[in-house]
């Protein structure tokens, strides 16, 4: 491929795909289900700290997704985390929502913070793919993968002003099964509804489908007013023996976090079926009064059991999960009158415990639950972050691999004490600093098991830093970070390619060598949609390219550097970017 096809081939990748970036609305934008006018959520604020992260659905974490609690907007960095210090909570239901609009159906979670603890959350977005079509005036039955659909009514959608939509409509859609253990993860809330008595419930759910519709050109759309469609899921063997013949269908409420009761669903030849009135997430969930319990995990020892997975089970489904905090700590509202099964999941996702608890009637403390079967495996790792010049890292994260399951560890101080448990049949501990200030990482230690392993002083110092990725650092003191970076090279023309979707870097340079290519660079793309940023060079001798432009290693990576006055054409302002790219080829 030559150069000129190089190019055209991305112009052509970038004005179809970036085009629904700029055209789609945004999460303000969208149609909400009805308001439960009645329904006023109990509030009861605390403080504490959230650690946070979003992965894809191949469980991958997500960077530059915009997180939006309590009014404030937040971004995941390069690991996916975001760490909030210190904020205002709502103990009785704290509601978090993830944002990727142009690629992932929004994401969201609510759980339950305690005072002066740190509580941690897991968003898995689902991939948002236009990939069926129908036309408006002629209806259609779309089929959804996992045996749900919907059917579409002729002349039964409108457009985003209200009116009578007769175009083609694009739907975008995903079912999620009760009985995987990733729903619980990738659902919007929690298990959590509103009926319409405006009660708090618990639910058990049966079933659950994402769909949203637009035009070609972007534009959003809806179930038109006085219309319905009818939405038909399957329900499995697992669950046939305890369906009920008729079950409540409920839509995901954005403002409040959680579920309201809006019609209902019949069992039909071993699937529920039901109408609606506009598209959101639909839930087929059986309710339950509800009843508050918590309780703590620690081992033997009495450490307490942090970031551990905490599912409950109700039955042959289950009805809620959460992550333990720092102080092994669990706490929750779940079905009342009920016997309820706690799993207890390691940091490799094994099972370690299954215990059965209730029926609860009122508030309940379960108490202190100690699992002997960990206590083998306990292993402290401890240590401090220091930088090249031997000064504390106060913005740092410790990252500990095991079985390729990694955990992250949050460093304010420098110094660190990581107690945790060592997965069944690991091989090895890995343990590597990162100083979030530069992305400089330190060498790979290794831990033992069952015993403290002090690592001493960790340099965090000129070890490569992290890997594959393009940097823009402008008015020295904003920057944006694109990973997953990649190369391609024709022989005389080199480009890079970096970023997730919504937040991409794209550019070019003429040669495959170490050199000064400051006449010799040209930008196709460097935009951020969910910050608003697209960042356009501004070179006093025309064309795309930044001023100054040098690679230093062009050998078994790819390493340079570049600046140079910009325009951000989301505002019209200018700013000077200095950048670096370090990428493995």
């Amino acid at each position: 491929m030559n150069k000129l096809n190089i190019i055209g081939f991305l112009l052509l990748i970038l004005t179809s795909s970036c085009r629904k970036d700029i055209n789609h609305v945004t999460e303000n934008e969208t149609t909400d289900p009805p308001i439960i006018l009645t329904y006023t959520p109990s509030v009861n604020n605390i403080t504490g700290d959230l650690i946070g992260q979003v992965v894809d659905e191949n469980n991958q974490p997500m960077s530059d997704v915009k997180i939006k609690m309590n009014g404030e907007n937040y971004f995941t960095n390069v690991f996916g985390h975001f760490t909030l210090n210190d904020v205002t909570m709502n103990s009785l239901g704290q509601h978090v929502e993830a944002f990727q609009n142009a690629t992932h159906f929004p994401g969201s979670r609510r759980f339950f913070p305690q005072e002066g603890k740190t509580s941690r959350i897991k968003i898995q977005m689902i991939k948002k793919e236009f990939d069926n079509e129908f036309s408006a005036l002629e209806g259609a039955t779309v089929l959804i993968e996992g045996g749900a659909s919907v059917e579409f009514k002729p002349n039964s959608i409108k457009d985003a002003n209200g009116n009578i939509y007769e175009g083609t409509v694009m739907i975008a859609s995903h079912w999620l099964d009760p009985l995987a253990k990733e729903t619980l993860d990738k659902m919007p809330g929690n298990l959590q509804g509103v009926n319409i008595l405006s009660e708090e419930v618990a639910l058990q759910t049966f079933g659950m489908i994402a769909v949203e519709l637009e035009s070609p050109n972007g534009e959003r759309l809806n179930i038109a007013d006085g219309n319905s469609a009818t939405i038909t899921m399957p329900v499995s063997d697992e669950l046939l023996s305890i369906a009920p013949d008729e079950i409540p269908l409920w839509s995901f409420n954005d403002e409040y976090g959680l579920w309201q009761e809006e019609s209902v669903a019949t069992l039909q030849n071993n699937t529920y079926v039901g109408k609606v009135e506009h598209f959101s997430f639909w839930n087929c969930d059986y309710p339950f009064p509800i009843v508050q319990v918590d309780g703590t995990f620690t081992d033997t020892d009495g450490n307490p059991l942090e970031g551990f997975l905490v599912e409950v089970e109700l039955g042959n489904g289950s009805v809620g999960t959460g992550y333990t905090t720092n102080t092994g700590t669990f706490y929750g509202k779940f079905p009342a009158n009920e016997i309820l099964t706690f799993n207890l999941y390691d940091n490799c996702d094994n099972l370690i415990s299954s215990q059965d608890f209730g029926p609860f009637t009122i508030t309940t403390s379960i108490g202190t639950i100690a699992i002997s079967s960990i206590n083998a495996n306990n292993t402290i790792i401890k240590g401090t972050l220091r930088d090249c010049d031997n000064n504390l890292i106060e913005n740092g994260m410790v990252i500990v691999t095991m079985s390729g399951y990694q955990s992250y560890f949050y460093i304010e101080s420098g110094e660190f004490e990581i107690f945790l448990t060592a997965c069944n049949n690991v091989s090895e501990i890995e343990v590597y600093g990162v100083n979030l200030d530069n992305l400089e990482t330190s060498a790979i230690s290794t831990a033992s098991f069952n015993q403290i392993s002090d690592l001493g002083d960790v340099q965090v110092c000129n070890n490569g830093g992290l890997q594959n990725y393009i940097r823009i650092i402008y008015n020295s003191d904003t920057s944006l970070v694109f990973v997953n970076a990649t190369v391609y090279s024709d022989g005389d023309f080199t480009f890079m390619d970096a970023g997730v979707p919504n937040s991409t870097a794209i550019i070019f340079f003429n040669g495959t060598t170490i050199g000064d290519y400051s006449d010799a660079n040209f930008v196709e793309w460097i935009s951020d949609q969910t910050q608003g940023i697209t960042l356009t060079p501004v070179n006093p001798n025309g064309g795309l390219s930044f001023t100054s432009f040098n690679v230093t290693e062009y050998d078994s990576k790819l390493i340079g550097t570049f600046g140079g006055p910009a325009i951000n054409v989301n505002t019209g302002i200018q700013v000077q970017i200095q950048g670096d790219f370090n990428i493995n080829l």
